[in-house]
């Protein structure tokens, strides 16, 4: 016979994850709230220009690279790079194309798997596209310290047992870092990667990371220092089109 007290049990039991999960969809609800809310769901496009660092094994390794960004959320992507804007890189449909003097060419297979692993590990993929998929699993991992600063961690796990897990920061709840493991394609071992979100400034309304540190393994990789951005602004002509691009660095 079944008790009441084996059925209050077992409701428990069974309200206790969907509670977790309100948790944790309130810390990402927070989280886009804190970013602009309506103003970040709405951006149509993004400009970025700035500079990138490079690193080996966590030390700088004298590399800087000047580039130009404009990308639309979750979809195609455009960076020119050096002063003179000789190279270009699009990114568009799971493609990388390279564009120089000589012509266009497909990006090296290690570079193109790598944008487009974290493209869709991306912040704005957790809170633009996993985060709306109702098959996904929300978690609230509980509070953390992270950079000496205090974090609400928050784990989402999609249809193919695949996680993003983003923290961020109990007091402003902005984004703080955004992390995946995924077994490395040539060597099969699990290996992670992280993206910090730091020096935040409001632009166009919106809440926006001047600095972004990409970690592989616990190890400091690349930073990107940004000088500007602007959202939902005029694109170049043709911007995601690589033969109008070959032609305009052929000029």
């Amino acid at each position: 016979m079944f008790s009441a007290g084996a059925f209050a049990q077992s409701a428990a039991s069974s309200a206790a994850p969907d509670a977790n999960a309100q948790k944790g969809r309130a810390v990402l609800a927070r989280m886009v709230e804190a970013l602009g809310g309506q103003k970040w769901t709405a951006v149509r496009n993004v400009y970025t220009d700035g500079n990138i660092a490079g690193f080996f094994h966590g030390n700088p390794d004298g590399s800087m690279l000047r580039f130009f960004d404009w990308s639309v959320p979750l979809g195609p992507e455009r960076r020119e790079e050096t002063k003179q804007k000789n190279v270009a890189e699009i990114y568009q449909n799971h493609a990388c194309t390279e564009v120089t003097y000589r012509g266009a060419r497909p990006q090296q297979k290690r570079i193109c798997e790598e944008y487009w692993r974290l493209r869709d590990h991306s912040l704005d993929a957790a809170l633009r596209a996993w985060r709306n998929d109702p098959e996904t699993l929300v978690t609230y991992d509980g509070q953390v310290l992270s950079e000496r600063r205090l974090a609400d961690q928050v784990t989402l796990l999609n249809e193919q047992n695949d996680a993003i897990t983003v923290q961020s920061d109990t007091e402003t709840h902005l984004p703080m870092q955004v992390s995946f493991t995924y077994r490395d394609p040539e060597f099969h071992d699990k290996d992670t990667d992280v993206v910090e979100f730091n020096d935040y400034h409001l632009i166009d309304g919106i809440q926006t990371p001047f600095t972004l540190t990409y970690l592989h393994n616990g190890e400091m990789v690349e930073q990107r220092y940004l000088l500007r951005a602007a959202y939902n602004v005029p694109l170049p002509p043709h911007a995601f089109d690589v033969p109008a691009a070959v032609t305009a660095i052929a000029r």
